[in-house]
């Protein structure tokens, strides 16, 4: 264990959506939170919305407690 509790496997710079698909795969399979970012930084990038699965979303606001 490294103390680590979630993964942002649902962005552009992890590839493709199938790596990406797998990168959320092995995080759940380790009983890890799966986000998902778009690398939006400002107006200088165009990279929104994310294409995250809405469960993410769901599933962070849930460890929150919200």
């Amino acid at each position: 264990k490294v103390g680590v509790k979630g993964v942002e496997a649902y962005t552009p710079k992890n590839g493709t959506p199938e790596n990406q698909e797998y990168i959320a795969a092995l995080a759940r399979n380790n009983q890890m939170l799966v986000t998902g970012g778009s690398d939006y930084h400002g107006i200088t990038t165009n990279n929104w919305p994310s294409t995250a699965p809405f469960k993410c979303f769901t599933d962070l606001k849930e460890m929150l407690g919200r």
